[in-house]
């Protein structure tokens, strides 16, 4: 919140406007970790998004340029800043890109998977 006060040497008042709310927007900051992971076959891998952004930035992620479905081994947490995959196999590896938009732009980081074993 903000507001003006203006003072006068020649009259004994004080005058103030009225107050003023400021709202700062900023287009999502995106950062991911780790942006690049061996797991074995079987293993649970996590990745993290994290977000700056104001309005805050809706998250959606995206393996080799299509949408990640939930359900099954693939789950999210909250607000979708991580992701998650249980009992990893090779069809897995690639990369999943985590994007963020608001009303001022978008941003996006990726990690790479990849799949250690038979």
């Amino acid at each position: 919140m903000y507001f003006c006060r203006a003072t006068n040497t020649h009259l004994p008042r004080d005058l103030t406007s009225r107050k003023v709310y400021l709202e700062v927007l900023a287009p999502p900051s995106v950062s991911v970790w780790p942006s690049m992971l061996t797991a074995p076959i079987g293993a649970e891998v996590v990745i993290r998004c994290r977000v700056s952004g104001h309005p805050a930035p809706l998250i959606v992620w995206s393996k080799q340029g299509r949408s990640v479905m939930t359900g099954g081994k693939i789950t999210m947490g909250v607000r979708n800043a991580t992701l998650f995959i249980s009992s990893v196999r090779r069809f897995d590896e690639g990369t999943y890109t985590c994007r963020a938009f608001n009303t001022m732009g978008q941003d996006e980081r990726g990690a790479t998977l990849r799949v250690a074993g038979e």
